[in-house]
């Protein structure tokens, strides 16, 4: 709910605490959210290795949101934080 801001206020840091006891815990959902908000630095404070770190662990418990992001992107080949990478970094040419 913080995370996403519904029926709450988003609070990314306030999230980003309580993520981290579940990815600590095993879940692989939390474990792929709290990536994003590391590597996006959603909360203010970038992380992105840390943020690596947790994805690769999401995506090997077969978290498919993880799987996706760890793929290198289409438009230029190249692996950004082992495929991930920001939607406002990415293009928004659609994909042939």
């Amino acid at each position: 709910l913080l995370f996403q801001g519904h029926l709450v206020p988003q609070d990314y840091g306030e999230a980003r605490k309580l993520l981290e006891k579940a990815a600590n815990r095993g879940c692989p959902e939390a474990q792929f959210f709290l990536a994003k908000i590391m590597i996006e630095g959603l909360d203010g404070a970038k992380a992105p290795a840390e943020g690596l770190h947790w994805l690769r662990i999401s995506a090997a418990q077969g978290f498919q949101a993880a799987i996706q992001a760890m793929k290198p992107n289409k438009q230029d080949g190249q692996q950004q934080g082992g495929g991930y990478s920001p939607p406002a970094a990415r293009s928004s040419k659609p994909t042939p």
